[in-house]
C-alpha cells in the first residue's frame, strides 16, 4: 500500500486562497449595497431639504403677503375715515345753512372744524357760484356739483384748479323748507374745498417692514398722494403710469 503524503502548508494555502476567492464577491456586493444605500440617503435628504425649503418659502411668502395686506388696509381705512368725515361735515353744514332771498348778501359758513387744510366754502346756484373768500370760481359743471344738484352728496378731486391749487371738494345739496310740515325745494349746493395734499399726511406713516413707501392713484391712473414727500413731483407733474405705458406700446416704464 502506497502512503500519500500531503504537504500541510500547501493544503492550508489552498484553503485560505479558496476562502479569499469566496470573500471577494461578498465584499463587492456589500460595497454596492452600501453605495446604493448612501445614494438613497442623499436623494432622500435632498428631497426633504427641497420640500422643507419650498414649504418655508411658501409660508414666508404667505406671511409677508398677509402683513402687506394689513398695511394696505390700514392706509385704506385712514383715507376712508378722513373722506367720510368731510362728507359728514359738509352734509351738516348744508343742513344748517339757510340761504336768504337776497343771495348777494349770503353769509357762508367757514371752517367749522378748524381744519388747517380748509380753503373755502362755496354756495353754488344754477346761476352763480359764491365763495367765502370772495374768489371767482367756475365749478358749476364739475361732477360733484352736478351730483349734488341731483340730491346726492359727492366728492371730487383732488385736482389742480385753474388757480393752480391742489383741491379736494365735498358737496351736498341745500334745501329750502317752505314750512315746518311742508315740502322742500333744492335751491343750491354747499361745498367745502380743502388742500388736496392732506392725503399725503394720511399715508405718511404707512411703511412695510420700515422700508418702501405708499402712494395713492386715482381711477385714471394719476398719482394724487405720496407717503414720501421727496417724491411729491409724482403728484405735481400729474404722473400717470397708465398713459405712459400705453404711449410706449406696453413697455414697462419707471417713475421719474
Amino acid at each position: 500500500m502506497t502512503d500519500i503524503h500531503v504537504d500541510q502548508e500547501l493544503l492550508e494555502g489552498v484553503f485560505f486562497e479558496s476562502i479569499l476567492k469566496r470573500e471577494k464577491p461578498f465584499k463587492s456586493l456589500a460595497i454596492r449595497i452600501c453605495a446604493a444605500f448612501l445614494a438613497s440617503l442623499v436623494i432622500i435628504g435632498v428631497s426633504i431639504y427641497y420640500f422643507v425649503s419650498i414649504s418655508f418659502k411658501r409660508l414666508l411668502s404667505e406671511h409677508t403677503t398677509d402683513m402687506l395686506e394689513m398695511v394696505i388696509q390700514q392706509a385704506v381705512n385712514n383715507v376712508e375715515e378722513a373722506l367720510d368725515f368731510g362728507r359728514k361735515e359738509v352734509a351738516l353744514m348744508a343742513e344748517m345753512f339757510s340761504p336768504v332771498a337776497e343771495v348777494e348778501n349770503l353769509s357762508l359758513p367757514g371752517n367749522i372744524s378748524q381744519d388747517t387744510a380748509y380753503l373755502r366754502t362755496l354756495f353754488v346756484t344754477p346761476e352763480k357760484v359764491f365763495s367765502s373768500d370772495g374768489g371767482s370760481l367756475d365749478v358749476g359743471s364739475q361732477p360733484d356739483i352736478i351730483n349734488a344738484f341731483s340730491g346726492s352728496p359727492s366728492l371730487y378731486g383732488p385736482y389742480y384748479n385753474p388757480q393752480g391749487e391742489f383741491v379736494i371738494r365735498w358737496s351736498a345739496p341745500v334745501y329750502s323748507f317752505k314750512n315746518m310740515g311742508g315740502g322742500s325745494k333744492l335751491v343750491g349746493v354747499l361745498a367745502v374745498e380743502k388742500n388736496g395734499y392732506i392725503l399725503n399726511d394720511l399715508i405718511s406713516g404707512i411703511r412695510f417692514l420700515q422700508t418702501g413707501e405708499a402712494y395713492i392713484i386715482n381711477a385714471e391712473g394719476t398719482d394724487i398722494a405720496v407717503s414720501d414727500l421727496s417724491h411729491i413731483s409724482w403728484v405735481t407733474s400729474q404722473y400717470n403710469a397708465r398713459e405712459i405705458i400705453e404711449a410706449a406700446d406696453g413697455k414697462v416704464t419707471q417713475r421719474p
